[in-house]
């Protein structure tokens, strides 16, 4: 038998369609995530941002040194039109993408000495702890890889290619060692595991961010350490934690984050009255509370947390108005409609992205 690379595929007989569908068209405008930048033999090479801007799909964050393996003479690309979660490239011919002759890199135009908050996430996408990469002269760190874990790229000299791209999430795997803090064996864990929350002092209580698995705020909430165990409240109302396992633990919590990843709980209606499979049938949200006529200041943040501006938020005839986004962004979870649900958890920041970024792959009308 033969492992090959390509295989040879022919009509069944049946027609093509006249108006082709394709994924993307199935997601929201404006909705964007992260993706992984794989080459030919699978390896990780990068992470950056599908993004879906009307009939358009646009992709920032290609590694130096590659281009999409598809690409057109137009510079289309049809895998986006997948809105997939690996995206495939090849050289760019300028040179040797492991070795190019002139490199570059994100991380080479980011300032001596900055630092930003990542997420570390395992090849399925599950977001399980976050950490901080530095710049630190040529070269760039990472700090708080969660127990259990390595990065996914390392070679044998403990270099990262994921860093040099200046990433938002990070993958990694494991590094075969074996016990969760409770107690219960999981090849995913260490046997003398550490984890940050167990270096915070008994009573502290911090701010945090839920996101869903696109990166979107979706609300705030507020992460207590009560003897050795990490509590959480204020999960927005639709929503649970992306790795609540059957008996309702959270790995996440261990990692003492900054931001927590949220999926749908199951259940249906936003508080505008539009169904959404991402939204609860009876919601309570922080915004429902607040007396109407109230107004505060919010700051206007990126994917990566930079802060872009500030703005009012007002709670107005039942509803959340926010006025001062910045030009040239938009709310990063705008539906169809206009509707943003950021605006129901009432927080104080809330997450935005540009509206010009490049598109590199068009949707073709029929």
């Amino acid at each position: 038998m033969q492992w090959p690379d390509t295989i040879n595929v022919v009509s069944d007989g049946t027609n093509q369609p006249s108006t082709p569908t394709y994924p993307f068209q199935n997601v929201a405008d404006g909705t964007t995530k992260g993706v992984t930048f794989v080459d030919a033999d699978g390896k990780q090479v990068g992470t950056g941002t599908l993004t879906k801007n009307g009939n358009n799909v646009s992709v920032d964050g290609i590694p130096g040194g590659y281009k999409l393996s598809d690409l057109d003479t137009e510079g289309h690309s049809a895998q986006l039109l997948q809105w997939p979660d690996t995206i495939s490239v090849v050289s760019d011919g300028t040179s040797q993408p492991s070795k190019p002759d002139n490199p570059t890199y994100p991380a080479q135009s980011i300032p001596d000495g900055t630092s930003k908050q990542v997420q570390f996430v395992t090849s399925d996408g599950t977001v399980i702890g976050t950490g901080t990469l530095s710049k630190a002269g040529n070269s760039v760190q990472i700090s708080d890889i969660p127990g259990g874990y390595k990065l996914s790229d390392l070679d044998a000299d403990g270099h990262s290619a994921q860093l040099l791209q200046w990433p938002n999430s990070i993958t990694v795997v494991s590094d075969g060692s074996s016990v969760q803090p409770g107690g219960s064996t999981n090849s995913d864990q260490p046997s003398t595991p550490t984890y940050p929350f167990q270096s915070v002092p008994d009573g502290t209580s911090k701010t945090v961010a839920f996101v869903d698995g696109s990166g979107n705020q979706v609300g705030t909430g507020t992460l207590t350490k009560n003897g050795s165990s990490v509590h959480l409240s204020g999960i927005p109302g639709g929503y649970k934690l992306s790795d609540e396992d059957s008996q309702g633990h959270s790995a996440q919590l261990y990692q003492w984050p900054n931001s927590i990843t949220v999926v749908s709980d199951g259940s249906s209606v936003q508080p505008s009255g539009n169904t959404n499979p991402d939204q609860s049938a009876n919601p309570t949200y922080p915004a429902q509370s607040i007396p109407d006529g109230t107004s505060k200041q919010v700051q206007f943040v990126t994917s990566d947390g930079t802060v872009v501006g500030t703005g009012t938020l007002t709670k107005r005839n039942g509803g959340v108005a926010v006025d001062g986004i910045p030009g040239g962004y938009q709310m990063t979870d705008l539906d169809s409609q206009g509707h943003s649900m950021q605006l129901w958890n009432w927080p104080d920041k809330l997450t935005v992205m540009s509206v010009n970024s490049l598109d590199v792959a068009k949707y073709i009308h029929a």
